[in-house]
């Protein structure tokens, strides 16, 4: 009868201490471990914001910044050839596709970017626009 008092107290004793672990998550404690794709989804989440693809979460606008976006392309591109052969078949998919989808979208903004300059410039080049002005 002592004995299973006893095995009684430890079990609610274990049930206390997972309570107040889930407590102390509610309260901001370290929700999980963070593992290496989170890490790699959030240098890609910088680099979409950077793209403007995502909106940026402090101000709530669609802004592009190339050399940012290009930091972080770089930062992911060193990490693939860094960790080559030492990544789990999700993190190297992962990896491998989010660079793709970062690389193409990229250049694609580069372009656009050479495009408005260009537009820019051919505007400003002659108030006339081409046209010959005679008094």
């Amino acid at each position: 009868m002592a004995k299973e008092q006893k095995k009684s107290q430890e079990e609610k004793q274990k049930q206390g201490k997972s309570q107040e672990k889930r407590s102390d998550k509610e309260e901001g404690g370290q929700v999980g471990k963070l593992n290496f794709l989170q890490f790699l989804y959030g240098l890609s989440v910088q680099a979409q914001i950077a793209l403007g693809m995502i909106a940026n979460p402090m101000t709530n606008k669609y802004e592009r910044d190339l050399d940012v976006a290009k930091y972080h392309i770089d930062i992911l591109e060193m990490l693939q050839e860094k960790t080559k052969g030492n990544l789990n078949t999700d993190e190297e998919s992962y990896l491998k596709q989010s660079l793709t989808d970062l690389r193409m979208r990229y250049v694609f903004e580069q372009k656009e970017r050479e495009k408005a300059k260009k537009g820019k410039d051919d505007s400003s080049s002659g108030s006339s626009g081409g046209r010959i002005v005679t008094p």
